[in-house]
């Protein structure tokens, strides 16, 4: 029983959709006994998964080939570095998502800051080609379904189309996808390309935060980033600074987030879970480290370093973003769920180092923020973003 359970565990993390697998172990009545445990002979359980490929790659390469304005989506896990060759093949630009894998590359082909891009100009593409999961920012799922042809590729069945605005569904590993297409397309020009990367490069030069506001901590983190050593934003506003303004200027460590039903719960579990394999820079707010205080503890026990990072903002500042955000009388008590705690004294009740310095070396580092501070702080840029990618390009 033992040995085919972990056998089917172990296969389900693999295929068809990669993860986690919860073991759940009952135990038999009496707990505890005097016997010893004996091993039982078993027959080792072996699987083999099939190769998912793309059929009839010709046609999708005559159809992609005579689209000269089309874009490339990476979502979140799709793990396909063949994409940069069949970009570079179709002249089309790559918009990678924070946990796509790919924004970890510093590839040439990434256009860093799309979301701000598509939020100030109206830009207009025939085709975007989706790979993998979802993705972080809304910004970039509200433009990418108004185009007049939606093509997701994944690896699985599961359905990753939150407006029912997909018009073509292919079930094929994204690298393999990108990697057939790309040896059957000629090269075409790139002025499509070249467009989106000039107004990547003037966006990237807006950027220049205050390293105690919100998107400055990102930007430190950038800074800080190695390949050897792992990232993780926690949900909320860290996540989605993160796919705005992390864009790494040499290649990086491996990013980690917890998407979907788990929200805030659990998160410095699995960034202690993370520092077992590499040391981890982690980056979340103050909701998210109150509702996981007690895995503190677990950051004593890893084999590798971590560094923790609370921006604390009294409160979930995703919350001032939205509409709800203009109730005051509602917002504190309701959404926000203002308060005025610390982790000054919560670190050393765990035996970890704590500072309100970014560039110290301890265990937490708490940046203070505030809330209404950075709402304007995100308008404020938006404009100044706006003004500047409007002079080089007539709408």
């Amino acid at each position: 029983f033992l040995a085919t359970t972990i056998a089917q565990a172990t296969a389900r993390s693999l295929f068809p959709i990669p993860g986690p697998v919860q073991l759940n172990c009952p135990f038999s009545e009496p707990f505890f006994s005097d016997e010893k445990a004996t091993a039982l002979p078993y027959v080792p359980t072996n699987y083999f998964f099939p190769k998912q490929t793309l059929e009839n790659p010709e046609k999708w390469a005559e159809e992609f080939g005579k689209i000269e304005k089309g874009v490339i989506i990476l979502g979140g896990d799709a793990n396909a570095p063949e994409a940069k060759a069949l970009s570079e093949k179709l002249g089309w630009p790559i918009f990678p998502d924070i946990i796509s894998s790919y924004r970890e590359l510093r590839d040439d082909r990434t256009i860093s800051h799309y979301h701000h891009i598509l939020k100030s100009l109206e830009l207009k593409t025939d085709v975007v080609l989706h790979l993998g999961g979802p993705i972080v920012s809304k910004i970039l799922l509200q433009w990418m379904i108004k185009a007049p042809r939606l093509i997701h590729v994944a690896e699985h069945p599961k359905r990753c189309d939150p407006h029912h605005s997909v018009t073509d569904r292919i079930i094929c590993t994204p690298n393999t996808f990108c990697q057939q297409l790309a040896g059957l397309i000629s090269q075409k020009e790139e002025s499509w390309f070249a467009m989106w990367k000039d107004l990547s490069t003037r966006a990237k030069e807006q950027c220049a935060f205050s390293p105690l506001s919100e998107p400055g901590v990102i930007q430190w983190a950038q800074k800080m980033a190695t390949p050897g050593t792992a990232l993780f934003f926690g949900n909320s506003m860290p996540i989605r600074d993160a796919d705005m303004f992390f864009f790494p200027t040499s290649p990086c460590g491996p990013i980690f987030a917890n998407r979907g039903l788990s929200g805030i719960d659990g998160n410095i579990a699995t960034v202690a879970g993370i520092a077992h394999h590499m040391p981890v820079i982690a980056i979340m707010g103050d909701q998210t480290a109150l509702h996981d205080l007690n895995s503190l503890a677990q950051l004593k026990k890893t084999n590798y370093p971590v560094k923790l990072i609370i921006i604390n903002n009294g409160g979930g500042g995703i919350f001032s973003f939205v509409a709800i955000g203009k109730r005051k009388d509602v917002l504190d008590p309701y959404f926000a769920a203002a308060h005025d705690r610390t982790f000054a004294h919560a670190a050393p009740m765990f035996d970890l180092s704590y500072s309100t310095e970014l560039e110290q070396d301890a265990d937490v580092i708490e940046v203070f923020t505030n809330r209404e501070e950075n709402l304007m702080l995100h308008q404020q840029f938006d404009e100044i973003m706006k003004t500047s990618l409007q002079e080089i390009v007539k709408i």
